[in-house]
């Protein structure tokens, strides 16, 4: 009797709930064979996801955002962005020149490029004429000079060789060698002063030279230890003949037997 009471029972229950809890979900969508069909049988980690599957609640469905225009623009179209303007208006050219200086002139026309101008002719000399000072001056000969610039010889004048002698027979004397102490005893080591032509750049051979402002020409000739060469220095020249100056004297000249002596 109690038997056929619990069967009973069970039955009611089962009548009730069983086919809720009995049977499986069946997935929103999913077709009846796919719902009764046996589950598959894997390894243990899949039927653990195939039941946290079967538990885990529906996942929510994505929202989705859309742009619309506000309602006080919602009859507006977009517009396309407008092309920039090919060209640009040329911004007044800014005047930047100083106070202190003159404007130059107005540009109406485009700029063209012109051939560079040609140097104008040197008309000028490099080398202008002038006075060159050559110091330590050593007196070689009656006419050339031994300086730190190089060796000089005085222009306008033939002056006797050291070894020269002047005179005939017993009467004869070394002129050349009291011309050339003569010329010593003159300069006195002083820096001579000689002239540079222009378009030159150096003291030309010979030269024409001063020594205290005064020809060294000039006084050979005059004193008669030397003979002008070409037109310079005539005057000089004749008065020294005429006196029988130098080595224009036929003896030894008496008065400058001390120069001799100072060679």
């Amino acid at each position: 009797m109690l038997a056929l009471l619990g069967l009973a029972s069970f039955a009611a229950v089962y009548v009730v709930m069983g086919p809720r809890m009995l049977a499986p979900s069946v997935p929103e969508g999913a077709t009846t064979a796919e719902s009764v069909a046996p589950p598959k049988v894997g390894t243990a980690e899949t039927q653990m996801a195939a039941v946290e599957a079967a538990t885990r609640p529906d996942k929510p469905e994505p929202v989705t955002f859309e742009m619309r225009p506000s309602a006080d623009h919602a009859d507006e179209t977009p517009q396309a962005p407008k092309p920039q303007a090919e060209t640009v208006a040329a911004a007044p050219v800014r005047d930047v020149t100083p106070t202190n200086m003159t404007e130059p002139p107005a540009v109406s026309g485009p700029l063209t490029r012109v051939a560079p101008a040609k140097p104008p002719e040197q008309t000028k000399p490099r080398f202008e004429a002038r006075t060159e000072r050559l110091f330590n001056p050593v007196v070689e000969t009656a006419g050339a000079f031994k300086t730190d610039a190089g060796d000089v010889r005085l222009a306008g004048v033939t002056a006797p060789d050291p070894d020269a002698r002047c005179g005939k027979g017993e009467s004869a004397w070394p002129c050349g060698t009291m011309a050339r102490a003569a010329l010593r005893r003159f300069v006195r080591g002083r820096a001579i002063e000689c002239d540079v032509p222009a378009g030159s750049d150096h003291v030309p051979d010979p030269a024409t030279c001063r020594v205290g402002g005064e020809d060294i020409g000039a006084w050979l000739v005059a004193t008669g230890w030397a003979k002008r060469t070409g037109d310079h220095y005539r005057k000089e020249e004749n008065a020294a003949r005429q006196a029988k100056l130098g080595m224009w004297s036929a003896a030894r000249p008496d008065d400058q037997a001390e120069v001799a002596a100072s060679d």
